[in-house]
């Protein structure tokens, strides 16, 4: 991914997750992966359950759907205690 602009880009561990996000339904991101070169477009669910079988921490791309959905992390926090007290 030499000469791409990483500003386009949530970087966590070896997977260049694209800031665009593709209207479908569910939405869809592009995720790159820089160990095997391959390019794959997941729904945003399978791109968090495939950080969290890599055991890779999803903060930066929590905190950019935060950005996008115009909350803060304590709203986020906030939001999941009282589902999971469901």
């Amino acid at each position: 991914m030499q000469g791409v602009d990483k500003n386009q880009y949530i970087i966590i561990g070896k997977y260049y997750i694209s800031k665009c996000i593709m209207m479908s339904f569910p939405p869809q991101l592009s995720v790159f992966d820089s160990e095997t070169n391959e390019d794959k477009v997941l729904f945003v669910a399978d791109v968090f359950k495939l950080l969290k079988n890599e055991g890779l921490d999803a903060e930066l791309l929590e905190e950019y759907f935060d950005k996008i959905n115009g909350i803060t992390k304590e709203d986020r926090l906030r939001f999941i205690k009282a589902f999971d007290e469901k």
